[in-house]
Formats: structure tokens, C-alpha cells, sequence
């Protein structure tokens, strides 16, 4: 990944970063930092880039043209096709979390505009930025420690920065929880010793007691987290009921990568921050209705277009950052066609969730076996699901899922007797 920062100040976001993991980083060229400076642009041979405001006011802002040439220059050394975005620092952005990183890690160049003084010429912002980030609700002398701070924590999801990838995967915010205490030599110290279950060699006990450290530590210190949290578990315990048909929603939520976008009764919005995937679904079975709701609270079927537009999810042209779109619980094509259209999606299929239920890899002599019985009743992709799909999603901690075309063949004896199921009713797959 490589990150460019347009500053006053480069040399403060070189020897800021030059350090620790991302310093490491940086040598092993897991990462770039391209620090630019802005003076650098200034048609002024005394290198001045700010002027006063109109309609008077205090302070000085950066001028629009300086942070222009100084973008178009750094656009010339970004090759095209790359996934880029241009992030300027400032108290009126969105707040800066870790759900925000797992998004802008997935780009291959990240640019940076640093604010100073008052900030910049709102016409340049308006022509450039992508993005308007904040890291919390003061004001400080410039955009620069912001820009480290963000640089840092995004870095750190890049493979191979922390050395042990699940360090990323468990640090705090995952799945909604704070981080649980860690300990390490002496064994007692100030006559304070360490638990005794992290010396058990225990696996299990030891995970089950992180986890209950981490709720409770998340309760204390994050009410907000911790609300979160138990809607998840909420939902999840849901789903668990109901997981043939809602499998892949479930995926997520287990590894604490899914997030509640809209959860209005029986109506289910949710997306997986890590593919940029989401979810609708509107269940209206009985069995499911009788777990989530009273016979009063449950909604009508409501148009899924209609419901992201009510919820603020759709507005205009805007366009979620959305690579996949799955519908649950519709069989409306044309509307699912509406939909795609407006996330800016291109590809609309009618498909059925195949789910392999067994926590267990198959053996290597039952996959042979059953491919031989199928050889000529199946796509090569659902064979392909089958030899490497089910091994590596189980590896994953998933529950190995595929999406299989309506008009292909689905042999359901063979497939059933192998532990994989048909999830009832039809899904809308929009990619």
C-alpha cells in the first residue's frame, strides 16, 4: 500500500512514522510514504501558500491552487487502474474507527491533505477529496498528527506489517469488544498474581475466559460498544436458529466482521466489513417472526429500495461502497435489477444458498467419491465448491456457502447425503 500525504511539514510525518512497526514496514517496503510538500507548488518565490479569507475572519487559509498542482503532481505517479482515495484531516469529518480503516486499507494509494491555519479554500476540497475524517472533536494546530495517527492504524491491517497476522484480528474494537487484559512475566508482581487459567495450558477455558473479560471490560469502560455488541449477539442468536437459510448473514456476524447497518423488527440490513458485501433480509415465516418479534411489531413486506431510501442508505446517485448485494426472502427480479442500478452494481442473479452444514472437513476419499457421482450433474464451480470451497471455508471458521444459478443442476440426493443443504426460497445475488 502506499500512502502519500500532501503537508506544510513533511519531514514531521517522515521521523513521526520512520519508527516502531511502521518504520519496520517501511524498510521491508510492505508500505510506501510519499510526504509532499505544498510550498513546493506555490507560484510565490517566497514559498507562500496561504492568504486571508473573504468576508474577513480570523486566522489564514491554504490557497486552492498550491494543494491542486500538488495533487495533480502526486496523481502522475499513481498508475492507473489503482484503487486510490484522498482523505482530508479535519474536525467536520466522519470519526475515524476501526471499521473506517478496514475500509481504506482495502485501496492501493491513500492521499492525505493536511490542513493549517484555518484550513484550505473550500473549492479545492470540493474538486479533490473523497473523504472528510476526523479523529475526535477538538481542534489542533494542523492535520498532520491525525494523518500519522490514521496512517498507523490502517498500515497495521496491511499482510505482514505486525509479523503475527492474528494480531490484527483480535486487537480492541473486533466484533464490537474491547481488547481483554494481557499479562505476561512475573507471574506476581506488587502481590498481584496472574490469573491462574492463562497457566492452565487450557485453550478452551483460556478462550472462554478472554471472551468473558472482554464483555465485561467493554460493559465497564464502552457503553456504546457494548450495545452494539449485544444486538449482534442479539441477531446472531437469531440466525442460529434459522441457519440453513441464513448462512451466509451468519458468516460474519461469527467472526465478528458483520455489522448492523438497519434492524427494524423483522426487516434485517447488515454488511460484512471486510468485502464490502451486505445483506437484506425480511423474513416472514412464522418460526422466524414467533423469535424476533410480538404479532404487532412485525412489518409488512416492504420493497427493499424503498426501505434503503427510507433509512438514508440511498440518496440521489450516492453509492455505497458496495461490491455485493445479497437479497433474502424476495423473488422480484426487476427490483433487485432497480436495486443494482442504483449501488452501481451490473450483474443480477437468481440463485440458491447452498449451505454445508458438517463443522468437519470432509475426507479426501468422500470428496473423490461424491464428485464422481456428480461429474455430469454439476457446474464446475459448485465441483470446485466442493474440492477446495468447503475445505478453505472451514479453515476460515466460516460455514462453507455457495450461491448456485437457478438453472443449474442440483443432484439433492447426492448433495444431502454429503452434509450440504438447500436453503428454502430463492436468493438475489447483485455483484
Amino acid at each position: 500500500m502506499q500512502f502519500h500525504v500532501m503537508t506544510l511539514f513533511p519531514e514531521m510525518i517522515a521521523q513521526g512514522l520512520a519508527n516502531s512497526i511502521t518504520g519496520r514496514a517501511l524498510r521491508e517496503k510492505l508500505i510506501s510514504l510519499n510526504c509532499v510538500n505544498i510550498r513546493d507548488y506555490s507560484d510565490n518565490r517566497h514559498g507562500k501558500v496561504d492568504d486571508y479569507s473573504y468576508g474577513g475572519g480570523a486566522g489564514m487559509l491554504i490557497q486552492a491552487e498550491p494543494v491542486y498542482q500538488c495533487y495533480q503532481n502526486l496523481l502522475s505517479q499513481i498508475p492507473d487502474g489503482h484503487k486510490k482515495r484522498v482523505i482530508y484531516v479535519t474536525p467536520q469529518g466522519r470519526p475515524f474507527c476501526q471499521e473506517i480503516a478496514e475500509e481504506l486499507v482495502k485501496n492501493d494509494d491513500l492521499i492525505f491533505l493536511c490542513g493549517h491555519y484555518e484550513g484550505v479554500d473550500e473549492r479545492v476540497l470540493e474538486e479533490i477529496v473523497t473523504d472528510y475524517v476526523s479523529i475526535g472533536d477538538y481542534v489542533l494546530t494542523g492535520g498532520e498528527l491525525p494523518a500519522m495517527v490514521m496512517i498507523d492504524t490502517i498500515a497495521r491491517l496491511v499482510d505482514g506489517v505486525l509479523g503475527n497476522d492474528a494480531s490484527a484480528e483480535i486487537e480492541s474494537f473486533h466484533g464490537k469488544l474491547l481488547e481483554y487484559p494481557q499479562f505476561t512475566r512475573p507471574e506476581v508482581w506488587h502481590d498481584k498474581a496472574v490469573p491462574s487459567v492463562l497457566l492452565s495450558g487450557d485453550a478452551a477455558r483460556i478462550k472462554s475466559w478472554r471472551i468473558k473479560e472482554s464483555i465485561q471490560r467493554t460493559r465497564e469502560r464502552r457503553e456504546d460498544l457494548y450495545r452494539d455488541y449485544c444486538r449482534l449477539v442479539q441477531l446472531e442468536e437469531i440466525l442460529l436458529r434459522h441457519k440453513r437459510e441464513y448462512a451466509d448473514l451468519l458468516n460474519p456476524l461469527e467472526l465478528g466482521y458483520g455489522e448492523i447497518v438497519c434492524w427494524d423488527r423483522n426487516v434485517i440490513l447488515m454488511r460484512d466489513r471486510r468485502d464490502q458485501a451486505s445483506y437484506f433480509a425480511h423474513p416472514t415465516g412464522d418460526t422466524f417472526i414467533r423469535d424476533i418479534a410480538t404479532e404487532d411489531t412485525v412489518k409488512e413486506a416492504e420493497s427493499p429500495v424503498d426501505f434503503l431510501k427510507k433509512q438514508g442508505l440511498i440518496r440521489g446517485q450516492d453509492r455505497p461502497g458496495i461490491r455485493r448485494f445479497v437479497m433474502h426472502d424476495t423473488d422480484d427480479i426487476n427490483e433487485a435489477k432497480q436495486l443494482a442500478k442504483l449501488l452501481g452494481l451490473t450483474e443480477v442473479r437468481r440463485t440458491r444458498l447452498l449451505v454445508y452444514t458438517p463443522r468437519e472437513r470432509p475426507a479426501n476419499a468422500r470428496i473423490r467419491a461424491l464428485r464422481e457421482k456428480i461429474k455430469d450433474k454439476a457446474s464446475p464451480e459448485m465441483i470446485a465448491f466442493i474440492e477446495e470451497g468447503i475445505t478453505s471455508g472451514l479453515m476460515e471458521g466460516l460455514r462453507p456457502v455457495y450461491y448456485l444459478n437457478e438453472e443449474d443442476p442440483f443432484p439433492v440426493r447426492e448433495l444431502e447425503s454429503f452434509g450440504i443443504y438447500a436453503a428454502k426460497g430463492p436468493v438475489l445475488l447483485l455483484q
